[in-house]
């Protein structure tokens, strides 16, 4: 498990908005597209609470 974590490339896309940067890790490193329909897929759960403004929230990505 440490070993598929240690494997985990940070993607850093900002809403500049809201002052929000989201941190996603996945497996490689994502293109602006990627990112993009990570954060629709995460903004579209609804358990996902509304995000602050001036935080920082960290999305672990399949891809």
């Amino acid at each position: 498990m440490e070993n598929n974590e240690s494997q985990k490339v940070e993607n850093i896309i900002r809403d500049t908005r809201k002052n929000v940067r989201y941190i996603i890790l996945a497996s490689r490193k994502l293109t602006r597209e990627e990112k993009l329909r990570v954060l629709r897929l995460y903004n579209y759960d609804p358990q996902n609470l509304k995000t602050k403004p001036n935080s920082t929230v960290i999305i672990e990505s399949d891809i």
